[in-house]
């Protein structure tokens, strides 16, 4: 597994910042998703072969836990896990660190850059909401 980090200063007091993050309707505007895609090459009878490829139900293997005592907010699906750490850093502003647990063989680029999209969606949402 590899792990990877970012973490920005908002504009906004920490228990308001939490609150955005802890409410799982927010996940889908700020983190992009991030898929691993893998191939597998199986020989002999074409629905055997359906059968093998199936994935578990994806909605089964989700979790998502805000702990509001810690200010930090944890999700995952499968091997991809991640959270948000969210720490007062003035009355009106706060840090949010955000931390990304993937396969090893993911592509470290496009997990830096998914990281960052997540800072710049969480920045600028967080403006509107001032």
């Amino acid at each position: 597994m590899a792990d990877y980090e970012r973490s920005l200063t908002v504009g906004i007091g920490a228990d308001a910042a939490f609150a955005f993050l802890a409410d799982p309707g927010n996940l889908a505007a700020y983190a992009p998703p991030i898929a691993h895609v893998e191939s597998i090459a199986v020989s002999g009878d074409p629905a055997e072969a359906a059968e093998e490829g199936e994935a578990e139900d994806p909605a089964a293997a989700v979790r998502f836990l805000p702990d509001a005592a810690a200010r930090r907010v944890e999700w995952g699906r499968g091997a991809y896990a991640g959270s948000a750490s969210i720490e007062s850093s003035t009355a009106s502003t706060s840090t949010i660190v955000f931390r990304l647990r993937v396969r090893d063989d993911a592509d470290p680029d496009a997990i830096r850059a998914s990281l960052d999209q997540a800072a710049r969606n969480v920045m600028r949402l967080l403006l509107v909401r001032r």
